[in-house]
């Protein structure tokens, strides 16, 4: 195609010769091009022509007017030697091969004599994607064109749906489920489609759901029609409800089929390698796993703190995870924190759906609508669940999926009755290791032969320890760790402490759990032993050593050392990442040990939050430059925050904090810091709405809109309805979002905060935007534009430029959107301001692309990805890339367009952004 003259009708009229694509500008030219293409071959009088073309409304000077149209095709387009004048009229001399809609209609018609579905998917593949828009675009209006519009929507309906039929026989039913339920429900009295949709249902095994899909239809006949469904209809629903073998696949060869693999999450936490004993235990999870009916089944195992119930469960579930096909996932609910009564289940639900590929902006707010969806999601999956560390029984009902045919495992210090009652689930009650089982423990961690030469030692720790795992993997820590020559030290030191052997045997939960904690720690030197009580105030799972730094007070040499002794001693743990982590049990220990001690509790609080906020706010600068700072909160003497030298650091920072930094604001509002509680949420606005994780962005500025109330500062109040703007805009609430914008714009121009002023009105004119009024949004931009000139801000003049320009363009304007974009370019080169260069390059491409002129705008495009590149820039570095393919697939590229596609997919599943649904399915 690249090679071959085309007249293209399918969408905009063009004509591409030689690889170039060349629009026809004017709506007389492209009609005469239009009736010319459609008769491809045949000649068409002057007269015909001219009634056509001006209808009734024909000036005297028509035909003058009609050959100097006929002139300016030949001589623009490239057409000297295909549209020829002849004695009576005109004729397009190109053949079938040479008009999009011709050699599209060929395709179909031929596709209905294959046999092959393999064959009829890549006839009529190659057909549909000749269309680009709205055949004949912006030539509707006169019954002519209008005849053809409509004969070309319909000849593509039915292409869509034989593409359909031949995609169902080769078994691509659980990708067609999507695209099929939307187009029942733009079409929702067009049987076919509902039929495809049903068969498509009962074939990914989601019989119920492809039965309620009929009687959907069924009543939107009878109530719009009075009409019954079709007979060809009402037999596939009898056939559905009878399960109907003839509606399974055909036995045949395995056809090779491009699809997109469902993702299929492996979430289980890795296991110790000495796990021992227990053997009655896994049998009888065995048992019950293979004795397992028909949907979801449940498994409680309950006891004591650190009586090893998650290190079982995790065991068991590692061997068993290859029965489950559709994967695992893993959520600690954090039932026993000191906090509260753990995890919202409804927040863990959410996390699950991500992990099955649900994108962030398509999980829904209300918990009754989650739940469905989650229960939606499930539907048939042979699926392992392990929540951990459940409080009771309503942290664990909302998680127990409908109709699934996998296994829940939960465990609890709870025996979780309502649980047993509700769902009939199985109840393993876990006790304290014996004698026997509790020494094998400890002869797998230090080795025989030392148990052997100290064999009363052994006894005593086996006695001391009461048979809790954690307390023998503690105590065997520090045999191995420690120099000594022998156990009997190490057993005579935990002898002479009364108390705590007494609290072993009493049988206290929690205090079994302190005091084994207590012997490790009693034995740390001060700086070590000063590090694990302060990170009891870290708000979150795992953490860096840097934040360490800061919690501790001290430099970061000082405190990597104490870090290695922690992690030596298995009071923390360190990941592949070098991010470490607390036990929950072990956290909590370390929160009691700093609640003893006021003020070191209240400066420890005060510096984790102050190392957030500086280094978010470091991060924030480079991430977003244009964005006028704010001026934070000096930071306490000892925090020690991340400096990001690049931008691609600062997103690596912000993507690995990231619930350490929504927790942390929640914890400043809670001890009262509230001017650092509305700072962080600002410094958090830009990257939380760039990774589409728009619930947290609500989260962070509820709270910092409470704090700022408090305080009883108006700018900070601004500042926090700005970024509930972007979350209510991101989530289709443009009137709330329009409000709270309206109440920060009020609050800055009050203020005289020109330059906050001026920006809002740019998030303004991208919320008209998306509400398809570029009228308006040109308003908001050119008042964000005289803003900024007057507080002489040229950077934010540039942007202001760049915003004008889309808006112009969105109007039909392309000549004025350019000079506007350019304009903010040069402005930005001479700042210096290169991710603003980046974005603006792109904005260029994407003018020219519009215009016609593909091949230059993937010249600007290229120039966009190679500086978001060097940035570390991968959002917008996706978005580049998305708009590269478009416009190779605008020339024909399909290769080329591929390419540039696929990459942009790879960054966004990476940032898990919801725009990677959109580029899937171009591919």
């Amino acid at each position: 195609m690249t090679d071959q003259l085309m007249v293209r009708v399918l969408g905009p009229i063009d004509v591409v010769n030689g690889g170039a694509i060349h629009p026809v500008a004017g709506v007389r030219r492209s009609a005469v091009l239009a009736i010319l293409a459609l008769q491809p071959g045949q000649v068409v009088s002057a007269e015909r022509l001219i009634d056509l073309v001006w209808a009734d409304d024909a000036p005297a000077t028509a035909l003058n007017t009609l050959q100097s149209t006929v002139s300016f095709l030949r001589r623009t387009l490239g057409l000297r030697d295909t549209l020829l004048a002849r004695s009576s009229g005109y004729v397009l001399s190109v053949g079938g091969e040479g008009v999009d809609a011709v050699l599209a209609e060929r395709l179909i018609r031929e596709s209905r004599h294959l046999e092959d579905p393999a064959q009829i998917v890549k006839q009529l593949g190659s057909a549909l994607a000749m269309w680009r828009g709205e055949p004949l675009g912006g030539l509707a209006g006169q019954s002519w064109f209008d005849d053809h519009v409509g004969r070309l929507q319909m000849l593509r309906r039915s292409a869509l749906q034989s593409l359909t039929d031949a995609r169902l026989a080769l078994g691509e039913h659980a990708l067609l489920v999507g695209d099929l339920e939307q187009a029942c429900g733009r079409e929702p009295l067009n049987e076919e489609l509902h039929a495809q949709l049903m068969l498509a249902l009962y074939r990914c095994g989601r019989q119920a759901e492809a039965l309620a899909a009929f009687h959907r239809l069924r009543r939107r006949l009878a109530d719009d029609l009075g009409l019954s469904p079709a007979l060809s209809v009402q037999d596939l629903h009898t056939a559905i409800l009878r399960q109907d073998r003839a509606l399974d696949l055909s036995v045949g060869e395995p056809v090779e089929v491009s699809v997109t693999r469902p993702i299929v999450p492996a979430q289980l936490p890795a296991v110790t390698g000495s796990f021992v004993a227990r053997e009655q235990e896994l049998q009888q999870l065995d048992q019950y796993l293979d004795g397992r009916a028909t949907g979801t089944v449940v498994q409680a195992i309950s006891g004591p703190a650190g009586v090893g119930k998650t290190t079982l469960a995790l065991h068991w579930a590692h061997w068993v995870a290859a029965r489950f096909p559709d994967g695992q996932l893993f959520a600690n609910l954090h039932g026993y924190d000191r906090q509260g009564r753990g995890r919202d289940p409804y927040d863990v639900m959410a996390g699950f759906l991500e992990a099955l590929g649900i994108p962030p902006a398509r999980i829904p707010a209300e918990r009754d609508t989650r739940a469905g969806l989650y229960r939606s999601v499930m539907a048939g999956k042979e699926i392992l669940i392990v929540l951990d560390n459940a409080h009771d029984a309503e942290q664990v009902l909302p998680l127990l999926p409908g109709a699934a045919e996998g296994m829940v495992m939960v465990t609890s210090r709870d025996r979780l009755i309502p649980v047993m009652v509700a769902v009939d689930a199985r109840s393993l009650v876990l006790e304290p290791l014996n004698e026997q089982d509790s020494r094998a423990l400890l002869s797998a961690r230090l080795g025989e032969a030392r148990l052997t030469a100290d064999p009363r030692a052994g006894e005593t720790m086996v006695s001391l320890c009461g048979g809790l795992p954690l307390a023998l993997a503690i105590v065997a820590a520090r045999a191995a760790t420690e120099n000594r020559s022998s156990l009997t030290a190490l057993a005579h030191e935990l002898v002479e402490r009364p108390s705590l052997l007494d609290a072993l045997t009493v049988g206290d939960r929690r205090t079994d759990v302190r005091s084994v904690l207590s012997w490790s720690y009693q034995s740390l030197d001060r700086s070590s032993g000063d590090l694990f009580r302060r990170l009891g105030a870290h708000p979150a799972g795992d953490f860096s050593a840097r934040t360490a730094a800061s919690a501790n007070g001290k430099p970061l040499s000082q405190t990597e050392e104490a870090l290695s002794e922690l992690t030596r001693r298995h009071l923390i743990l360190q990941d592949l990442k070098g991010r470490y982590r607390f036990h929950d049990l072990v956290r909590s220990y370390a929160m009691e040990l700093l609640d003893q001690r006021a003020e070191d509790r209240a400066r420890t609080i005060r510096r984790v939050i102050d190392h957030y906020l500086r280094s978010a706010f470091e991060a924030t600068l480079l991430h977003t430059p244009q964005r006028h700072p704010i001026i934070v909160v000096e930071s306490a003497e000892g925090v020690s925050p991340y400096h990001p030298a690049s931008l691609g650091e600062a997103l690596s920072w912000f993507s690995a904090e990231r619930t350490a930094l929504v927790s942390c604001v929640e914890l400043a509002l809670q001890h009262g810091f509230l001017e650092h509680c509305w700072q962080l949420a600002w410094c958090t606005t830009t990257f939380l709405d760039w990774v589409g994780a728009w619930r947290e962005l609500a989260i962070v500025h509820r709270m910092a809109f409470k704090a700022a109330e408090t305080l009883g500062d108006e700018a900070a109040r601004a500042h926090a309805v700005r970024g509930l703007a972007f979350a209510c805009r991101a989530n289709g609430q443009y009137d709330e979002a329009a409000h709270h914008l309206d109440d920060a714009i009020e609050v800055f121009a009050r203020l005289g905060d020109l330059k906050n002023e001026a920006r809002l009105h740019l998030n303004y004119a991208n919320l008209h935007d998306r509400r398809s009024d570029p009228s308006a949004a040109l308003e908001e931009a050119l008042e964000g534009l005289r803003l900024y000139r007057r507080a002489d801000d040229v950077v934010g003049e540039a942007h202001a430029l760049n915003a004008v320009g889309w808006s112009r363009l969105r109007l039909g304007d392309p000549e004025l959107a350019l000079q506007h974009c350019e304009a903010a370019l040069r402005i930005l080169r001479q700042d210096g301001h290169p991710d603003g260069q980046a974005v603006t390059l792109d904005s260029i491409g994407y003018i020219h692309h519009l215009a016609g002129a593909a091949p230059r705008a993937i010249t600007y495009f290229r120039q966009a990805i190679e500086m978001h590149r060097a940035l570390g820039d991968r959002f917008n570095q996706a978005d580049s890339l998305d708009h590269l393919g478009d416009a190779h697939w605008e020339v024909g590229d399909a290769a080329a367009a591929t390419e540039a596609w696929v990459a942009a997919l790879a960054i966004l599943d990476e940032l898990k952004h919801p725009a990677a649904e959109r580029i899937r399915a171009k591919l």
